[in-house]
């Protein structure tokens, strides 16, 4: 089957914090004549570079957590990770109560209910980390990842849409749209687009993909012949 759900996700990512960054220091070396040879990118790396730079809804609108909300969210990643499921559960339930709007603390606590084998609480969680921040695309993500699996199709491909719009140079929404319109709704056109914007993207990730797009237009050709 194909599908991707990777969670490289940080506390402070999934938290939708911003941390301070130092700005370079300004040389005092006098500006020598440049020598560097420009360098002209393909259409393709123009393209790349034009979605990673393109507006980051999510992280743009990221506000600053408490301190002690941190480290009690860090905590929680450190109990889910050493399979203490239930503590994490619990932790993350008092944090919501404090935070609601936090949606890394929803989606956390979905994730914790998809490693119980609940679904339908997973989904409720979800669903209510998508409302607190309408611009969390791993929360948009991993909704579409859970509507397709329940069969709800036309639900996942919004929602992976959703992830897209809210940061277009996130790679896994386009792979999972990519196998959504592959295998479950009969768009192959449109599979074959999002399969080469994912790997355009992520060129190290996903290796199957190459056969898989070569598949899919070996696909449309045969219906083209009818």
């Amino acid at each position: 089957m194909r599908f991707i759900n990777r969670q490289k996700l940080t506390g402070l990512a999934l938290l939708t914090l911003t941390g301070c960054s130092l700005a370079p220091q300004v040389s005092d070396v006098l500006p020598q004549e440049s020598t560097a040879v420009k360098i002209e990118l393909s259409a393709d790396e123009l393209r790349k570079q034009a979605l990673l730079t393109s507006p980051n809804a999510y992280l743009s609108t990221a506000v600053v957590a408490p301190d002690s909300l941190t480290e009690s969210f860090t905590q929680s990643l450190a109990l889910k990770n050493s399979h203490q499921l239930d503590a994490a559960k619990q932790l993350l339930l008092s944090l919501l109560n404090q935070h609601p709007e936090f949606s890394g603390i929803e989606l956390q606590l979905g994730d914790l209910a998809i490693k119980q084998q609940d679904q339908s609480t997973a989904m409720q969680h979800y669903q209510a980390a998508v409302s607190a921040n309408p611009h969390n695309y791993y929360a948009h993500n991993r909704l579409g990842a859970l509507q397709r699996k329940m069969g709800k199709f036309t639900e996942a491909e919004k929602s992976y849409q959703a992830a897209i719009s809210a940061w277009p140079g996130f790679s896994d929404a386009y792979l999972n749209l990519a196998i959504l319109q592959d295998l479950y709704l009969n768009q192959k056109t449109s599979a074959v687009e999002n399969y080469q914007i994912y790997q355009l993207i992520n060129p190290e990730g996903n290796r199957r993909v190459k056969g898989w797009i070569r598949d899919v237009k070996r696909q449309i050709t045969q219906a083209n012949k009818g």
